[in-house]
């Protein structure tokens, strides 16, 4: 094999490990089906989607099964059962939480964080870090 089909090949399965694997839960409507097509289309990537009428039991059940990267619900999900977030963002810390409507055209993303504090700088530094995404 020559090196530039050894190159092609490595490149090929580092593309393979880089998939990333999403579940999509929520009502069947235009938002979903445009943010699958999205993903699907534009990285290639791994998606699921779970109709709203699967109960948070199943939900976790298949997160449980999949270990999905990134689970992406309509904002109307949690908006009534804010305790399931936290249960997801606790029970799940390495799960990206992203939450879409089409209301304000904003996203919500949780992510459980871990940081360690030092000295009361490193408080003021991830405090600061935070509020410099808002807009």
């Amino acid at each position: 094999m020559m090196d530039t089909e050894k190159i092609g090949t490595a490149l090929k399965d580092m593309e393979t490990l880089e998939e990333k694997t999403i579940i999509l839960w929520g009502q069947d409507d235009m938002l979903i089906r445009a943010v699958e097509d999205l993903l699907i289309t534009g990285k290639g990537w791994k998606v699921i989607r779970i109709s709203n009428d699967c109960d948070e039991v199943a939900l976790a059940q298949m997160v449980e099964q999949v270990t999905p990267d990134v689970l992406i619900v309509h904002e109307s999900a949690f908006a009534c059962n804010v305790r399931l977030l936290i249960k997801f963002v606790m029970d799940y810390s390495r799960l990206k939480i992203l939450t879409i409507g089409l209301e304000n055209n904003q996203m919500e993303i949780y992510i459980k964080q871990r940081i360690y504090i030092k000295k009361a700088s490193d408080l003021l530094a991830a405090i600061e870090n935070e509020a410099d995404t808002e807009i």
